[in-house]
């Protein structure tokens, strides 16, 4: 290929597409050395038994007892004030886990690609277990504040690793849903945390939830030291459309690796979309108990069942029927056309979101604005359930998909610091802004409004927490301009593609 044709397409020598003639020339020039990564690619290939146990155990089972400890925390609160925690110091305690995984991630993405995959998971699951059987019988705050840490830094091991190895080794059908339900397990887990604590901690205090959880995490540990070693590796077939395979000696750094990411802007627009679906459902979920029973005047028990009903389920059936529509209809994201055609669908359903987000959002406004201590209609509740129930449904029908792209669009040397940058970008912009944001517009809403002579108290948290949760529906526009700037950069990836898979054709 001549220089001036090089320019016509517009790829310099660090180019990823580069990348993708030179190895597809090999490929034409050399049917020896493809007959040999072929060859190398089925001996790392997993039975169906194997991967099935491998991602029934250590990435379903593992990531709900990675979650596990949320729910327990938040519902261990009360004890925990009895016990001489302020509020704010519960805030950080909540806080610290989402601190180690931002602090440790890139360690671990880099770790992953130089080091033995079992024994560093083998440690991730030894550390988050005794981090929780810690937590659970030390009672003095600030190695209760470390524990919490740790169990933050093993979280995003086993986060980082799972990712990147159920992309590596789902099948190429059903990509969408083995990663769909990677955010069910957490999920589950953190309610199940949740349950647990809520229910035991009155009788048998609060560290029998986190003890438990350090025994089923210990017995975890077990099965994997009696497991092949090989079971655990990440792929490295280099089945990209980025990049040849590597060897060893030409694994990048990690601030290579990372420099790599953030220049590609399907990597950027997708990873910002996974932060805006967490910040979406984090916010919600996190002001549903006051919303409800302020604004709809619910009961604890009303408010837990609904929040059940309304969140999960409708997560629930978006991760049943996204994958029909990814996986089946689609066909998948394995090439730049089928990455092109699913981010258009998941503009599709972002759209839908964030319609049905301001219905929902314009019946909160609507009640704030009447400020009234009546009783909200019927109809304004059903709708507003069953308004969020769909955002949900959306939202969590495209998050496999994305989780997927979002990986592929690196290299293969880079997958694991993609999946460590990913995690970070979702913990922070939406774990932790999530809750934060709609926090400070109640916040600052019920101070206005206690600065209104004759606002009652059911006055003031019915407008504050109605424009809070209206503030966490607004993000679904916010998930609807990433997903469409994510479909863009996609479709420019698939036109140059094109463009240089014609030009192979011609050389040829």
């Amino acid at each position: 290929m001549t220089v001036a044709a090089r320019a016509s397409l517009g790829l310099d020598a660090n180019s990823q597409l580069e990348s993708l003639l030179n190895r597809q020339r090999k490929g034409f020039n050399g049917l020896k050395a493809d007959g040999g990564a072929q060859h190398a690619s089925e001996h790392h290939e997993l039975s169906s038994g194997a991967r099935l146990f491998v991602f029934i155990l250590f990435t379903q089972v593992a990531q709900a007892l990675m979650s596990y400890d949320g729910g327990a925390t938040q519902m261990s609160t009360e004890p925990l004030l009895a016990s001489g925690w302020s509020t704010s110091e519960l805030g950080v305690l909540g806080a610290m886990d989402k601190f180690g995984q931002v602090a440790t991630a890139f360690m671990w993405s880099w770790m992953l690609r130089r080091h033995d995959n079992k024994v560093l998971l083998s440690l991730g699951l030894f550390s988050k277990a005794s981090s929780c059987l810690g937590f659970g019988v030390l009672h003095r705050k600030p190695l209760m504040l470390f524990s919490k840490l740790c169990m933050g830094a093993s979280e995003a091991l086993i986060g980082v690793w799972a990712t990147v190895w159920v992309q590596s080794h789902a099948p190429r059908g059903s990509q969408a849903r083995w990663l769909g339900l990677l955010g069910i397990a957490a999920g589950i887990g953190n309610g199940l945390g949740a349950a647990v604590a809520g229910l035991c901690a009155p009788s048998w205090g609060y560290a029998f939830a986190f003890v438990l959880q350090a025994c089923l995490l210990f017995g975890l540990w077990l099965i994997m030291l009696m497991s092949p070693g090989r079971y655990f590796q990440l792929s490295d077939d280099g089945s990209s459309e980025l990049e040849e395979p590597w060897e060893v000696a030409d694994r990048p750094s990690l601030a290579s690796s990372l420099l790599t990411v953030v220049r590609s802007r399907l990597w950027i627009f997708t990873a910002t979309c996974i932060s805006m679906s967490c910040f979406v459902v984090s916010g919600i979920a996190y002001l549903w108990e006051n919303t409800t029973e302020s604004v709809f005047g619910f009961t604890n028990v009303q408010s837990t069942v609904s929040l059940l009903l309304v969140t999960g389920g409708g997560g629930m059936l978006g991760v049943i029927f996204g994958p029909k529509v990814f996986d089946g209809y689609l066909k998948g994201f394995a090439d730049p056309n089928g990455k092109l055609l699913c981010l258009r669908w998941c503009s599709y359903a972002s759209a839908l979101a964030a319609l049905f987000g301001t219905v929902g959002l314009t019946l909160f406004l609507y009640v704030a604005c009447k400020a009234s201590e009546n009783a909200v209609s019927g109809w304004i509740q059903c709708t507003v359930l069953a308004s969020i129930g769909l955002v949900f449904i959306f939202v969590q029908s495209m998050q496999g998909t994305l989780y997927g792209i979002n990986t592929e669009s690196t290299t293969p040397a880079t997958r694991t610091a993609a999946a460590g940058l990913t995690l970070s970008m979702q913990n922070v912009l939406g774990y932790a802004f999530g809750p934060l944001l709609p926090s400070i517009v109640a916040g600052t809403v019920g101070r206005l409004e206690l600065s209104e002579p004759g606002a009652s108290v059911l006055q003031v948290r019915r407008v504050q927490f109605s424009c809070g949760t209206a503030a966490a529906l607004a993000g679904t526009w916010a998930l609807l301009l990433c997903s469409r700037r994510a479909a863009r950069a996609a479709e420019d990836l698939s036109v140059r593609s094109l463009a240089a898979r014609n030009q192979l054709s011609r050389d040829r």
